[in-house]
């Protein structure tokens, strides 16, 4: 069995190592004995809190997953952390209740389990997990208070039709009442259709693609910058030290460009070369 180690470059094995400490604790276990060492895994409360730390980090790590790539909007990263900030809050209200399940906490329920039919559970107290899920719910508050200065500026590219009129900013309120009744553009927003395709075709309310305009062009991640670092220690390697500048910019952009050329196009608008 592969057990991946962690480390800053693969940040996303730090959910995975402790899974794989939990499904390897008996080997480890044995080779601690074989070796007349004291293994921690052997204490309850370690195994316990191990495997509350996994469940938490697995969860921890499909945020992290549903974050990445290119096509990101902010709009769509902002709702996937409000929505992990609610499962927090939903954890800490199971964990307070003691109503543990395999479906929100797997591994600590089966170590809770497995300690229970061999009859070595002695302290069953999983309370003190409650103040970890404070500090958690506290950091993300904390570290995301940006997101309430803007959830009316986001609702108005991806959700007008649910923006409150009379709240809204006079010099936009005539547009949204216009798109109130705008019955197709309402059908598009409601059926979560890609909003810079939605705002292309609006061009009945100005003030509101403007608006559209500024928020969409953000960048939600910096994976094009990663990326076209990456890119560049790609082109830019020890056979090729004599390139220019300019050839790299002008690699990078064919290396970095979603746009496919139209050779067919291109070959047309060349002139042809007579043989003399």
């Amino acid at each position: 069995m592969d057990l991946p180690y962690y480390s800053k470059v693969r940040w996303l094995s730090q959910g995975l190592v402790p899974q794989k400490l939990l499904v390897l604790r008996k080997q480890i276990e044995e080779f601690f004995t074989s070796q007349k060492e004291i293994c921690d895994l052997s204490n309850q409360e370690f195994c316990r809190d191990a495997a509350f730390l996994c469940d938490l980090m697995a969860k921890y790590n499909m945020l992290n997953s549903s974050l990445q790539g290119k096509t990101k909007s902010i709009y769509e990263m902002r709702k996937q952390i409000q929505a992990f900030k609610k499962k927090l809050v939903f954890l800490k209200d199971v964990i307070s209740k003691s109503n543990l399940s395999i479906e929100h906490f797997p591994e600590l329920t089966k170590i809770i389990l497995e300690q229970k039919n061999e009859k070595r559970l002695e302290n069953n107290d999983i309370s003190r997990y409650e103040t970890v899920l404070d500090s958690l719910i506290a950091e993300f508050n904390d570290r995301f208070k940006d997101f309430k200065e803007h959830n009316e500026t986001l609702k108005l590219v991806f959700q007008p039709h649910l923006v409150e009129i009379s709240t809204a900013p006079e010099y936009l309120q005539m547009e949204l009442i216009e798109l109130s009744e705008d019955s197709i553009l309402k059908f598009l927003f409601e059926n979560k259709k890609d909003p810079l395709e939605i705002w292309k075709t609006a061009v009945e309310y100005p003030k509101l693609r403007q608006i559209a305009r500024r928020l969409l062009s953000c960048f939600g991640t910096t994976d094009c910058c990663e990326s076209t670092l990456s890119h560049m220690t790609f082109i830019k390697s020890f056979l090729r030290s004599q390139l220019t500048d300019e050839h790299l910019e002008d690699q990078l952009k064919l290396k970095t460009t979603k746009i496919e050329p139209n050779i067919q196009v291109l070959v047309q608008k060349k002139q042809n070369q007579n043989s003399h």
